[in-house]
């Protein structure tokens, strides 16, 4: 008996995201905002993971594959042009957070000082920067032309 492959859906089988409820827009840009807090709380506690005596630069290309992605993916969900400014922000404000030391001298994000680390720690920090700044650019959808 042959197979028979399945068929994709058509373009009018999908529901534009601007047919979405306003609440399920809402939930997909509350989610894509967790996930741009989630991502940075995980490279940041990624740069200093080893293999043995090697740095293994993980949370850079983490940083920068995810911030360029994040943009992309919460105007899909919010169908909003400044919501694409959201994850960015998002992800800057969690970095440059943990960058910060505390009175006690204690910093989760080291700087230059650190050797090696504190090198990986600067790439996350401007590498993602970078990124999120791109990505909100490639993801941002032009204006509605005006009448």
């Amino acid at each position: 008996m042959p197979r028979v492959a399945a068929e994709a859906p058509t373009p009018a089988a999908v529901a534009p995201p601007a047919a979405w409820p306003a609440w399920l827009r809402v939930l997909g840009g509350v989610l894509v905002g967790v996930a741009a807090v989630q991502s940075a709380l995980l490279e940041v506690f990624y740069v200093p993971l080893r293999a043995g005596t090697v740095i293994l630069p993980v949370s850079v290309l983490a940083a920068v594959v995810l911030n360029v992605l994040l943009p992309r993916l919460m105007v899909r969900a919010t169908q909003a042009r400044r919501a694409t400014l959201v994850p960015a922000a998002l992800w800057l404000v969690v970095v440059v957070g943990l960058a910060m030391g505390r009175p006690e001298g204690d910093v989760v994000l080291p700087g230059s000082s650190s050797g090696a680390v504190g090198v990986v720690a600067l790439v996350v920090l401007f590498g993602g920067t970078v990124a999120a700044a791109f990505g909100v650019v490639r993801a941002m959808p032009p204006r509605p032309a005006r009448r």
